[in-house]
């Protein structure tokens, strides 16, 4: 037995609250402490706009949570990596990365539930691809002044201003493993802006905060109100990287 059966009798306190601790477990399932709960809201390949059979994509990462007021509220949520043995195709699999925006509510028990309204699904959910045009901000927008897509979407982070900024980390895969023909390693590997109030809006790869493999960031304002930016290069003998804007 790896991972022996013992009370550490650690206990943490959370925004959740108080719970005890976990022992480590090679379970593929979701454990939880004890009095918690889980619910499915989305399921990869559930469609989230049916008027566009739009479909949730596959393998999540980060997930944003954007509050509309009162019981309502955005998931930004990433699509990192494929299977392909899941997912063959090149088109489909354009289709199953980037990310999802879906719309939730509380049900009558204060549970959160996808929302399955249609005119809300087609007011905010959204999916960005590996097909989506981006805008491009900083000094790259002279050599692109657009790009193709967004994958490899790692972690990422809420803007004060409620936009979702994410990650594209292990962009290579594409061209290395998954082999998509006319593959542009130059478009991806940024941070890339996505305003989930503006569905018609363009995503927006920011080349000033660089390019490499986007782990993480994480944003706080500094004394004089400009945004800090601490961003992780996720591969060997890399660094963490501070940007820190002009303006507040």
């Amino acid at each position: 037995d790896l991972f022996p059966s013992h009370d550490t009798g650690l206990e943490f306190k959370s925004l959740l609250g108080t719970f005890k601790s976990l022992e480590a477990s090679s379970l593929d399932e979701l454990v939880l402490p004890e009095g918690y709960s889980y619910d499915i809201i989305c399921s990869s390949g559930d469609v989230i706009l049916k008027s566009q059979d739009l479909k949730f994509g596959h393998n999540n990462d980060y997930i944003g949570f954007i509050p509309l007021g009162g019981d309502q509220a955005l998931l930004a949520v990433n699509h990192e990596f494929l299977d392909p043995l899941d997912i063959p195709v090149e088109a489909e699999q354009r289709k199953a990365v980037g990310v999802s925006i879906v719309k939730i509510k509380k049900d009558s028990h204060g549970l959160w539930k996808f929302d399955e309204d249609p005119e809300s699904q087609r007011e905010f959910n959204r999916r960005i691809t590996a097909n989506t045009i981006c805008a491009v901000s900083g000094a790259v927008a002279e050599l692109y002044p657009q790009m193709t897509g967004t994958l490899a979407n790692c972690s990422g982070a809420i803007t004060p201003w409620n936009t979702v900024l994410t990650c594209e980390e292990n962009y290579y895969l594409f061209d290395e493993v998954y082999k998509w023909k006319n593959f542009d390693a130059k478009q991806y590997g940024w941070i890339v802006e996505i305003n989930p109030l503006k569905p018609d809006s363009k995503p927006i790869k920011h080349t000033a905060l660089g390019r490499m493999a986007h782990e993480n960031c994480a944003l706080v304002k500094s004394h004089d109100e400009r945004m800090v930016v601490y961003m992780g290069d996720d591969k060997e003998r890399q660094f963490i990287y501070k940007f820190v804007s002009k303006n507040p």
